[in-house]
């Protein structure tokens, strides 16, 4: 049997003096030691009063107040609550009150979004190769269910899955010419923005078909950033080809810049 003691009396060299087994006291006070004050008034109110010495076992036991069964003290959280019970009125609890679990948690990450941002990419930087061998494997059990999701996915977003396939094909040619730079969907929103919707070069309004157009073209050494790009419709863009812009726009649209 294991015997944990704790002495205090009301001499200074035994006052607040504890025996090596004081981590042990702590963690059986989650269950019984916090609580055995009862009978003691709490070691006296903190060894101010003389007191004989306190004997705390293994073998004590409690009884649960919600099952009603008599467990070891490792297996309480609370003075009356068994850890059972304690998990089992959790999981009831979060039953009842999803939705109002899911708002908290919502607001919760609006209001802390930096710190979120932060603690996931030290945990990722952290635990990047095990994130990775455990993508993979994910990957490779689930081909067909992923293939399925991604089919689904293009069905029901048909015109932003054309804009994705439009962006990364003009990233790839750009990358085969050795140009810098890259560009996504949300640069050519803001393009579309500041040209007011218009076609940079002859200034009519754009359909839901229009060209990524290199300002300085690519085999002229232009870059594939989105400082670089402007949107045109498909007549402008194929007239100018990969001829100087300004001297395009002199000869078709008497505009200097």
């Amino acid at each position: 049997m294991r015997l944990i003691s704790i002495m205090y009396s009301h001499s200074s060299e035994n006052h607040l003096k504890f025996d090596t087994e004081k981590t042990g006291f702590e963690k059986a006070g989650r269950g019984i030691g916090v609580y055995t004050y009862m009978a003691n008034t709490f070691l006296c109110q903190i060894f101010r009063l003389s007191a004989p010495v306190l004997l705390l076992t293994s073998s004590m036991s409690l009884e649960c107040r919600y099952c009603g069964l008599t467990k070891p003290p490792e297996e309480f959280r609370s003075k009356n609550q068994c850890k059972e019970c304690r998990n089992a009125h959790h999981r009831q609890y979060n039953r009842d009150n999803r939705d109002k679990i899911k708002a908290n948690q919502k607001r919760w990450n609006k209001k802390n979004q930096p710190k979120i941002a932060e603690i996931s990419a030290r945990s990722h930087q952290k635990n990047k190769e095990s994130i990775s061998r455990r993508g993979k494997e994910y990957r490779k059990e689930n081909k067909t269910r992923i293939r399925a999701r991604i089919v689904q996915w293009r069905l029901d977003h048909p015109e932003e899955y054309r804009e994705r396939c439009r962006v990364k094909g003009a990233n790839r040619r750009a990358q085969l010419r050795n140009a810098g730079g890259r560009f996504s969907s949300a640069d050519l929103s803001e393009i579309h923005t500041r040209q007011r919707g218009l076609c940079f070069y002859c200034e009519t309004k754009l359909g839901a078909i229009f060209h990524i157009d290199h300002f300085i073209a690519l085999s002229n050494g232009g870059s594939n950033d989105p400082s670089n790009l402007r949107l045109a419709c498909p007549r402008c863009n194929v007239l100018k080809g990969a001829s100087n812009p300004h001297e395009f726009i002199q000869t078709n649209f008497l505009r200097l810049f």
